[in-house]
Formats: structure tokens, C-alpha cells, sequence
């Protein structure tokens, strides 16, 4: 089984849940798994590239960063066009081979389902390839905050329109103590749920 780490948009805290993967009594190294980061952007914002998503996923894992990562461009943009602007172009077969040889791992995609990895291919598009050599699912993000209730449901409902099953849904309040817009984000997308197979 192969988990695609999803977010409902940028910046919502995938990051956060993978190194909580990782952390929780070691469960991805103990049962023979990983965690891994094929595409990253933003190389140019770390003042120290160690402190980067796809580095700090090696170091927690005593793996080298070519287990664990594929793509680092420089620009804080979205791949298709970070890729661009540091004159490379992404690989898609290449890509899908890196995620399918890790086999039973988790993979931190690049932001949310329709995020373009190139012009005419996206995330959700090497999710479904993907899905049909190995067994997928997803594990999905959601910064709770105000707008997360249309991105999530948007999101889910995506994903069931195209039969990806949800593993888990992970509502990251980002430590903040719970108040009553939050407690009904919750309480709204867990009800939009309710009835739909394979979550």
C-alpha cells in the first residue's frame, strides 16, 4: 500500500503530520516503511537546506536524501513552473518509478490534488496512475481555519469521484486551543463524510 500524504491547499501542516509519523514510536522505520518527498520547492527560502521538508524527512530516518527525495527546485512555486524556472524538466515516468520502488511508504505530495507537477499532468493524475500498478490511498490534511470547510469537501469529494480511498482525515488545529469556528469545521466536513465507503 502506498499513502499519498494530501493537503487541502498549501501550507496546511502535511509536513507537521509526516514528521508526526515519523515520530510516534517510530512506526514507519519499524514496520519497514518510510516516508518520502519525490518534489519539493522553495530550495532559495532555507536559510540551511538541512532544515528543508525533504532533508529533515532523511535525517529522521537515517536515510540519504536521494531515498527520500527526487525534485528540489529553488522558487517557492508550484513544480510545474519551479521546475521551469530552474531550466529542468520533471520526469513523470521517472517519478511514478521512484514512488512505486517504495513500495508501502508514505509519499508527501506538493500541496493539494489539482496542483500541476507539469503543464498537462497533476498530483491527482499520478495518484489514479499510480493506483493502478500498486494499492493507493490517501491520508488527507486539513488546516483548520476559516475557507477549510469548502476545501475539504471539494477535496473528498474528488477523491471519491475518482474511487481513491481516505485512510485518514487529519484536521490540524496547529496547537491553537479549540474555539467554536473550529469545533464546527470539524463537526461540518465529519458529517459530509458520514455514508461515504472507504474513509
Amino acid at each position: 500500500m502506498i499513502t499519498f500524504i494530501v493537503g487541502t491547499d498549501t501550507d496546511v501542516g502535511k509536513t507537521y503530520y509526516g514528521k508526526k509519523l515519523i515520530s510516534e514510536g517510530k512506526k514507519l522505520i519499524s514496520e519497514g516503511k518510510k516516508l518520502i518527498k519525490p518534489i519539493e520547492t522553495g530550495k532559495e527560502t532555507f536559510s540551511d537546506i538541512h532544515l528543508s521538508d525533504c532533508y529533515s524527512y532523511a535525517r529522521l530516518q537515517n536515510k540519504s536524501i536521494e531515498e527520500v527525495n527526487l525534485y528540489f527546485f529553488n522558487k517557492a512555486a508550484s513544480p510545474h513552473l519551479a521546475a521551469e524556472m530552474d531550466n529542468q524538466r520533471i520526469d513523470i515516468d521517472l517519478l511514478k518509478g521512484f514512488i512505486i520502488e517504495n513500495d508501502h511508504s508514505f509519499v508527501e505530495c506538493a500541496g493539494g490534488l489539482y496542483v500541476p507537477i507539469t503543464r498537462h499532468y497533476t498530483q491527482l493524475d499520478l495518484i489514479k496512475d499510480i493506483s493502478k500498478i500498486a494499492d493507493v490511498n490517501v491520508d488527507l490534511i486539513v488546516d483548520n481555519r476559516v475557507g477549510c470547510i469548502n476545501h475539504a469537501c471539494l477535496t473528498i469529494q474528488l477523491l471519491k469521484d475518482n474511487l481513491i480511498p481516505i485512510r485518514e482525515i487529519f484536521i490540524n488545529n496547529r496547537g491553537k486551543s479549540k474555539d467554536k469556528v473550529m469545533g464546527d469545521n470539524k463537526k461540518i466536513i465529519m458529517d459530509f463524510i458520514k455514508g461515504f465507503q472507504n474513509i
